[in-house]
């Protein structure tokens, strides 16, 4: 549909009508001034995201400006629900937006429609939408009220006081515009107010001749004040207005005496209020005055709207003014703003106003970081710099802006070197007074991360040090997004490479948090979570964090799917190599390998060698000897990984020579990172002992030592199961740790959808009676007596008969799994190294309930819940209640998660999460009755009235009758929108 027609004739009311009508989501956009392609992305996104349609909006960041509305047509031919598109006052796009729009509506295809509105429209709009049978052209006479739309809009009360004729003449003096239909309108309820006599002297007024809008705003002012007059005018000419403003503009009563005059007032975000178009256009000054438009641009600025702030600086002409603005942005607004919009106002300073002000081009590349475009972020930064020139840091002369620019710039220079050769430099800048404390905490933690490259012990936990220095101060200056990067640098970069698994987690977990479900925050850090989870042996844990990546993904776009799928594949690829798994180790290489996406910052050398030494765990000795041949031909010389996967793999060939030839290279396993020392010491004593070498008890005991060190005894187990179980009696005979650990070997125990216990790097299968014994403890989440097992396994036999049955179950369960059960006199308990899935489960359920990172908890409980108690291990009382509890704890979690994704504005993931926990319990009418809500909230009357029906049906096949709630639903679903459109206008 095309709407053209001049300001006031309607368009609004029909194209509220129209969305109301709509049967699906509704998507609508409205131009503002010079709208250019990343204005309309902005647009768009805020549009989408206020429809909870969430997964569209975010793909829109990953695409360029230019082609957000093809990213919109491509995700529209993947939905069968049709979608609305409403793009509103195109007369203010720019060329570029415009021709954007006409080569994409002829690809958008039904059940999909695309209305384009405005004042005057380019002929490439009307060629778009075409002359076919669904096109249609609205213009103003097809626009104009009747009477009995006349009748409507005036209501009940007004209608009793007037006749037949006196409607049909008032619509034909307002020549049928809705504008000044609704503002005769104003007029007389007001003089109806004021009695008999006044409410007659109106009518005859407005039917003695024809009436425009601004002779009816002409009447309404006239009374006015010139100062009141002025202030009308100074405030038609901002975006919005509130209390303040209305009175800073000379409004003493605000925005009740606006009101109280008769102009109609619309109701904006965040408690403002603006005039409607019509009236905006027919009052408004060209600009608002200096004073006005500084106050606005601060309480903008204020409200979190920097978009606005410009707008109006820029309407102004106050160049000085924004300037500042530009200069001085908040880090927490510069990511509300969309690249191409930010970059427009700058370009509309002078010259010598951006020398003066460098920082301005600071705030730009980071608004272009945020938005995941590196290279204008790089050309950003570059030009900071040259405007900067060469100068002395430490000339007292030097502007605080410049040194700001000095200390980004450098920032930048030191992550891309991954080097520490700046760091003197960047620490006699970091002492200089006037550097502003945002700049500092960058500079701080480039220092750290440039500092970690070394990986050193020394330097990797300075730089620790340092990260946790700036990130303090991002907090404390609300620069979350600098706060997010430097956590996820800190744990991936340095707390992971130096052992210390516990504050790589915190660190990546309060990551997720800040970024309050941001997917593509989400997508960048669940890898890391669960290599490091992998690292500890937590496979539950990092099986279920790399579920969750692949369904985040999915809402990603192309680009940023591919990537989260190739990290999922590494992430499954080590966890097959654990296991020994040697079919599913291969597979997920090769998937990776032929991926051409990149996912490490050394050419992809590290991921080879990475690969080349799971494969050798597993035996594929001819295919990790090939990718580790690839690794060194793309090292660019900067990683010892490389040296140590050519270690690995000579071990397990039993190369002793080529092993301590590696070990030379890396300065005996200094160089590497401190959590892989033990495994090259590990791997050394494993080549020895192939070799019978003497020195290979000596260098087991001391990979066992040196894993303990970082607090973890059980690596070697998790890591290199292989190696270890060939070393491991060597190692207890001068290893404190390595007897331990043979002692009490740790087990990760599934039993949720299936029961596996790995033990070892092997995967096991129990089944019958020490399954559910072993399933039993685990779910009791206690010690328990004997004769709780026996009531339990055989409810019906005699105790003597239960006691024998339950010895031959232990020793049945000692000889095929391990020594997993200990029993002290007549209590039952797992061993202390025994994981479980459904113990991390109620550990994530408990942390829900207590409040402790009650998101992150709910999340990671529902990626741990792949499926109800496993079915081999019966329906005894015991697994029932067991199975019922856990259900209930996983509803539960479903709950917890919907909420927090409704309370962000992410309505689909709320639906796509109530329907999960829907098909767990169908009779949930709670629920089902929450998740109509938000599908209406969407537009998705057709979606949510079937949601409905289906639990309507659910419940009746249980005999069980739906409340009076989802009745009163189903009618208000069923309703015409557009006829209580047209009466909710009317009125």
């Amino acid at each position: 549909m095309l709407l053209e027609a001049q300001a006031g004739a309607g368009k609004s009311t029909l194209l509220d009508e129209v969305v109301a009508a709509h049967d699906g989501p509704a998507v609508r956009a409205t131009m503002r001034t010079d709208t250019g392609p990343g204005a309309l992305r902005t647009l768009l996104r805020r549009s989408l995201a206020s429809s909870g349609l969430n997964d569209l909006a975010d793909r829109l960041d990953q695409v360029p400006a230019e082609a957000a509305l093809s990213q919109v047509s491509a995700w529209l031919e993947e939905q069968q629900e049709p979608v609305l598109l409403v793009l509103d006052d195109l007369q203010r796009a720019d060329d570029a937006a415009i021709a954007a729009i006409a080569d994409v509506v002829p690809t958008v295809s039904s059940p999909h429609r695309v209305v384009l509105a405005g004042r005057r429209l380019d002929p490439r709009l009307h060629a778009a939408i075409g002359s076919g049978a669904e096109a249609r052209t609205i213009g103003p006479d097809d626009l104009r009220f009747t009477p009995q739309e006349t009748a409507e809009l005036l209501g009940p009360e007004l209608v009793g006081q007037l006749g037949a004729v006196e409607i049909a003449t008032l619509t034909t003096r307002c020549a049928g515009w809705a504008a000044a239909l609704e503002l005769a309108a104003v007029r007389l309820r007001g003089a109806a107010e004021a009695g008999e006599r006044a409410f007659g002297r109106e009518v005859a007024t407005l039917l003695a001749e024809a009436v425009t809008l601004p002779q009816l705003l002409e009447r309404v002012l006239a009374d006015a004040s010139d100062g009141v007059r002025r202030a009308v005018a100074q405030l038609a000419a901002l975006p919005w207005f509130d209390e303040e403003l209305a009175i800073a503009a000379g409004v003493g009563g605000g925005l009740d005496a606006l009101a109280e005059l008769g102009l109609p007032l619309e109701a904006r975000d965040g408690d403002t209020t603006a005039f409607p178009d019509a009236v905006r256009d027919a009052l408004a000054s060209a600009a608002p005055d200096d004073d006005l438009a500084r106050r606005a641009s601060r309480r903008a600025l204020a409200l979190g709207d920097p978009g606005s702030a410009l707008a109006v600086l820029l309407a102004g002409r106050l160049d000085d003014d924004l300037a500042a603005v530009l200069a001085e942005l908040p880090a927490v607004l510069g990511g509300r703003l969309d690249p191409t919009e930010h970059a427009a106002a700058i370009a509309s300073l002078p010259p010598e106003l951006l020398a003066a002000h460098p920082r301005i081009l600071v705030h730009l590349a980071d608004t272009y970081i945020v938005h995941g475009q590196q290279a204008d972020y790089r050309e950003t930064l570059e030009r900071a710099r040259r405007l900067v020139g060469e100068v002395d840091p430490t000339d007292a002369t030097l502007p605080a802006e410049s040194l700001d620019v000095l200390a980004v710039e450098l920032s930048a220079r030191m992550v891309a070197s991954n080097d520490d050769r700046h760091v003197a430099e960047a620490e006699r800048l970091a002492d200089e007074p006037r550097l502003s404390p945002l700049a500092r905490a960058r500079l701080v933690g480039a220092i750290g991360r440039a500092r970690a490259s070394t990986r050193s012990t020394d330097g990797l936990r300075r730089g620790l040090r340092d990260l946790e220095e700036s990130i303090h101060v991002f907090d404390r200056l609300g620069a979350f997004t600098h706060a997010i990067a430097a956590r996820v640098v800190a744990a991936t970069y340095v707390a992971w490479p130096l052992g210390r698994y516990d504050v790589a987690l915190q660190l990546l977990d309060r990551a997720l948090a800040d970024a309050r479900g941001n997917p593509k925050v989400r997508v960048a850090v669940l890898p890391y979570r669960a290599f490091v989870l992998t690292d500890l042996g937590r496979s539950a844990e990092a099986e279920a964090v790399l579920a969750e990546l692949r369904r985040t993904a999915t809402a990603m776009g192309s680009a940023g799917n591919e990537r989260s799928a190739v990290f999922a594949r590494w992430g499954a690829a080590m966890l097959a190599s654990q296991r020994g798994d040697a079919e599913a180790t291969w597979a997920a290489c090769h998937a990776v390998e032929r991926s051409e996406v990149a996912i490490d910052t050394a050419e992809g050398a590290f991921f080879l060698a990475d690969a080349a030494q799971m494969l050798a765990r597993v035996g594929r000795d001819e295919d990790a000897r090939r990718l580790l041949a690839a690794a060194r031909d793309r090292d660019p010389g900067t990683t010892p990984h490389v040296t140590a996967a050519a270690l690995t793999v000579a071990a397990y060939a039993g190369d002793l020579d080529t092993v301590e030839e590696a070990l030379r290279e890396v300065a005996g396993g200094r160089d590497v990172e401190p959590r892989e020392r033990w495994r090259l010491t590990l791997l050394h004593a494993y080549a020895a002992q192939q070799a019978q070498d003497p020195r290979a008890s000596a260098l087991a005991a001391a990979a066992f030592e040196e894993a303990a060190q970082l607090g973890e005894a059980g690596l070697p187990l998790v890591r290199e199961p292989v190696a270890t179980r060939a070393v491991m009696d060597l190692a207890a005979a001068a290893s404190a740790s390595a007897r331990d650990i043979v002692t009490s070997r740790g087990v990760q125990l599934r039993l949720l959808d299936r029961v596996e216990v790995e033990l070892d790097g092997r995967t096991l299968e129990p089944t019958g009676r020490p399954a559910q014994l072993l399933a039993f403890l685990v779910v009791a989440d206690r010690p328990v007596s004997v004769d709780e097992a026996i009531e339990a396994l055989w409810p019906s036999g005699a105790a003597e008969r239960g006691r024998e049955r339950l010895r031959t179950v232990l020793r049945r369960t000692r000889r095929d799994i391990g020594a997993l059960i200990e029993r002290h006199d007549d209590t039952l308990r797992l061993v202390e190294t025994v994981r479980s899935d459904v113990g991390a489960f109620l550990e994530a359920a408990r942390a829900v309930r207590a409040g402790r990172d009650h998101g992150m908890a709910a999340r990671t409980a529902l990626a741990l819940y792949r499926g109800d108690l496993a079915a081999s291990l019966g329906y005894d009382d015991w697994a029932e209640r067991a199975r019922e509890q856990l259900r209930q704890q996983a509803l539960l979690m479903h709950d917890a998660v919907a909420e927090l994704a409704e309370s962000a504005g992410r309505l689909d993931d709320a639906v796509q999460v109530l329907r999960a926990a829907l098909a767990l319990d169908p009779l949930a009418e709670d629920r089902a009755l929450q998740a109509a809500r938000l599908l209406a909230e969407q537009g998705r009357r057709a979606s949510a009235l079937q949601l409905l029906t289906q639990t309507r049906q659910a419940l009746q096949a249980a005999d069980l009758a739906p409340t009076g709630d989802l009745e009163r639903l189903e009618r208000y679903l069923r309703r015409d929108p557009a006829l209580e459109a047209g009466s909710t206008s009317a009125a």
